[in-house]
């Protein structure tokens, strides 16, 4: 069974809490994944986590 893993590079344009809202984009072939993040549902301890 294959697994998708997905790594985002934290030195450019890194998200803060200030962004409020991700939304999340990839296609792969003719499958397309797209869903929306809030932010402050992602804080833990204070701190945003990703």
């Amino acid at each position: 069974m294959r697994v998708p893993v997905f790594f985002f590079a934290r030195q450019r344009n890194p998200i803060t809490l200030e962004d409020k809202e991700v939304i999340f984009h990839s296609r792969y072939g003719a499958i397309e994944l797209k869903t929306k993040f809030t932010l402050k549902d992602m804080v833990y301890q204070g701190k945003l986590e990703l």
